[in-house]
């Protein structure tokens, strides 16, 4: 979770203060289903290992049910809505947190791009 103020170090250290933390693990499991949802049971695993399984889960469901191609043309619609600011333009929800991600990723730096535009300025590098 490098480059996310809310993980790494600090918050190893709140889940290890957790009392829940030393208590058993359970897999995780689904307690209800259906063709396009899930309910799942995190079986008192870090948050971080639950919800990537139940990512996976929300994947191939969008897969299946071609829920995907549904929410793509919604995105698209969102995005054709004319902007309330002729200089801004329409988001969407956590776009720029996945472009930024993106950034990261192509760049290989492991903190927010600015944060680190700023340090290579301070530097004398930029």
């Amino acid at each position: 979770m490098c480059g996310y103020r809310c993980a790494g170090l600090p918050r190893i250290l709140t889940i290890n203060e957790d009392p829940r933390t030393h208590q058993p693990r359970a897999p995780v499991t689904i307690v209800h289903e259906t063709e396009v949802s899930a309910l799942m049971d995190g079986g008192n695993n870090v948050g971080y290992y639950a919800v990537y399984k139940a990512m996976q889960l929300a994947i191939e469901k969008a897969r299946k049910s071609r829920i995907a191609k549904a929410v793509s043309e919604l995105i698209e619609n969102v995005r054709n809505v004319p902007p309330l600011h002729a200089d801004e333009p329409v988001r969407i929800p956590s776009e720029r947190a996945f472009r930024e991600r993106a950034q990261r990723r192509k760049t290989r730096i492991p903190g927010a791009v600015e944060v680190h535009r700023q340090l290579l300025e301070l530097a004398g590098k930029a």
